[in-house]
């Protein structure tokens, strides 16, 4: 199961304190590490815009060079390659094979981690962002954790 964990540092430091940022930063990073030919996000400049219009078309551009689950970063879905012609859909690869996709996730499979208080107060852009962020990423979220969270930081006027 395709799981990708954000914490307060990741959309701090890599997201610039935003949650959609944060996502696109560290998929690309990992799918570098993970020996892809999309190594950068510098390859997603290069693309026409039509390829970059919808999360589907950003998807099929990412299965053309190597990429075998892509996360949309608005709404934390995942849609992933698959080995069989029972995908729903197939694009040509940059070695001209056929790629099989299949169905979008149907929740997000971002979890933010609930960073400890002081985090928060340190962080705030960062922590306004996941706290927005929670409706759509709470299917991986410990959601207890953030509200106890919450009520600390709205008790002691930390956020408004």
């Amino acid at each position: 199961m395709i799981k990708l964990d954000l914490d307060i540092f990741d959309v701090s430091l890599l997201g610039g304190g935003s949650v959609e940022q944060a996502i696109v930063c560290k998929t690309t990073k990992q799918s570098a590490l993970e020996g892809s030919k999309m190594a950068s996000g510098d390859l997603w400049l290069a693309l026409p815009p039509q390829d970059l219009e919808s999360p589907i078309s950003r998807a099929k551009a990412a299965f053309r060079y190597g990429i075998r689950h892509y996360i949309d970063e608005d709404t934390g879905r995942v849609i992933s390659a698959v080995d069989s012609v029972n995908g729903t859909g197939s694009v040509t690869d940059v070695d001209g094979s056929a790629v099989y996709y299949g169905e979008w996730s149907k929740h997000s499979v971002v979890s933010l981690t609930c960073p400890a208080f002081w985090e928060a107060v340190a962080f705030k852009p960062a922590i306004k962002a996941m706290i927005l962020g929670l409706p759509i990423h709470h299917y991986r979220t410990d959601m207890a954790a953030w509200k106890k969270l919450c009520v600390e930081l709205y008790s002691m006027e930390v956020l408004d």
